[in-house]
């Protein structure tokens, strides 16, 4: 396809346009991915998210043993917050456990 230099700006412009909307849909396909802006979740795709039953994180949310947010009545949550909980929330092996008496005694 041959352009013209009369129709550079127009297609400039829907040159633009379109990178625009790859932009814009590259941003929301990534926030899935922890990149772009991240979208909230609900309380059942948290529930999925997390393998846990609907009812325990609500149980998690009324002691606030996780992080969540309420604009309102629905309940709202982070993947990423909802990882970084699970993370901190991980059991030490007996191997960790053993190694840092080691190191307590060591100190001592």
């Amino acid at each position: 396809m041959e352009i013209t230099f009369n129709q550079l700006p127009s297609m400039v412009a829907l040159i633009l346009h379109k990178v625009e909307q790859l932009e814009k849909n590259h941003l929301t396909n990534l926030s899935g991915f922890g990149l772009g802006p991240e979208k909230p979740i609900t309380v059942e795709e948290a529930s999925a998210f997390l393998n846990m039953p609907v009812n325990t994180i609500y149980s998690l949310t009324s002691s606030k043993k996780i992080p969540c947010f309420k604009p309102g009545k629905n309940l709202l949550f982070y993947k990423s917050e909802l990882t970084e909980w699970v993370k901190e929330s991980r059991q030490k092996t007996v191997a960790e456990i053993q190694a840092e008496a080691r190191k307590g005694v060591r100190r001592g």
